[in-house]
């Protein structure tokens, strides 16, 4: 793996890669060094997600009882 950081001079950029790079699939990402180090939406998503699922009710093991009873008889009608 190559990893470097570069300051652009123009829009033009040329690179020079391994030779036993050749012919392989590779991946190029092109971003302000800023860019990286913001936090993604998803990150944010997945904490509030978790958040909202801890915050949840919980049910006791008579509610979850009743529960699985009910799921067994609306089965019944697949």
């Amino acid at each position: 793996m190559i990893r470097t950081t570069i300051t652009p001079q123009n829009t033009d950029l040329h690179i020079t890669i391994p030779q036993e790079y050749v012919g392989k699939e590779l991946e190029l990402l092109v971003y302000t060094i800023d860019e990286g180090k913001q936090q993604t939406n998803f990150v944010t998503a997945e904490n509030t997600i978790i958040k909202l699922l801890k915050s949840a009710p919980i049910m006791s093991e008579e509610e979850y009882n009743k529960f699985q009873e009910k799921r067994k008889h609306l089965n019944k009608w697949k």
